[in-house]
C-alpha cells in the first residue's frame, strides 16, 4: 500500500497548467517516492497511459481518491457508453488491494480537476432554481486565471492584532479582537 506521511506536505498540482515529460515524471517517482500519488494524478490528468500502466505495474502505486475522481472528471458529459480505460484499471486495482478510493475527504482541495466540469451547452439545460448555487463553479484551485482569495484578503486586511495566531481558528465575536480597544486608544 502507498505510504500515506508527507503525503500532504508535497507539492500536487504538478500537472497544471503545463504538464512535464514523461521521463520528468518517471525521475521524480523513483527520486521521491511520496510523490507518486501526485504523479499517478498527473498521468490521469494528461491522458498518459504508459506513464500510468509504469505506476500501477511496475511501481506498485496504490491508487488515489483524486486519481479516481480525475478520471471521473474527464467522463463528465460523456456518459457511462463508453468505459474509461483509467477508471477501470483504478476500479480493478483497487479493489486487488482492498483500498475504498471513494472513502476521501470531501473537500479536500486534492479532489478537484483543472479541467473546466461543464462545456458551454451545459447552460443549454432546463435548470430548475433549486439548481443554481455556488457549488457550479469551483473556485477553490487557481487555474491560470480566476481563484478565490477572499479569506486570505479577509486575514490581510485585518489589524495584526486580530489575526489568529494559528490556522483555521474559531473566531469568538464576543472576544474578538484578542485585546479589547479602550475609547483613549481609539
Amino acid at each position: 500500500m502507498q505510504p500515506r506521511e508527507d503525503f500532504e506536505d508535497k507539492p500536487y498540482m504538478i500537472w497544471h497548467p503545463n504538464p512535464a515529460q514523461d521521463t520528468t515524471y518517471k525521475t521524480l517517482a523513483k527520486a521521491v517516492t511520496s510523490m507518486r500519488p501526485a504523479i499517478l494524478h498527473a498521468a490521469v490528468y494528461t491522458k498518459n497511459k504508459s506513464l500510468f500502466d509504469w505506476l500501477l505495474d511496475d511501481l506498485g502505486v496504490a491508487p488515489t481518491p483524486p486519481a479516481s475522481q480525475e478520471a471521473f472528471a474527464q467522463r463528465w458529459g460523456i456518459g457511462d457508453d463508453y468505459p474509461s480505460y483509467f477508471i477501470s484499471r483504478l476500479k480493478t486495482r483497487s479493489e486487488e488491494l482492498g483500498i475504498d478510493i471513494r472513502a476521501y475527504e470531501a473537500f479536500s482541495w486534492k479532489m478537484y480537476s483543472a479541467k473546466p466540469a461543464m462545456s458551454s451547452i451545459w447552460l443549454a439545460k432546463e435548470l430548475t432554481p433549486d439548481s443554481i448555487h455556488s457549488a457550479m463553479e469551483d473556485w477553490g484551485i487557481y487555474d491560470g486565471y480566476i481563484v478565490d482569495a477572499s479569506e486570505a484578503e479577509l486575514f490581510a486586511s485585518a489589524p495584526e492584532s486580530w489575526r489568529p495566531d494559528k490556522w483555521k481558528v474559531e473566531v469568538d465575536y464576543e472576544e474578538c479582537p484578542k485585546r479589547r480597544i479602550t475609547l483613549e486608544e481609539a
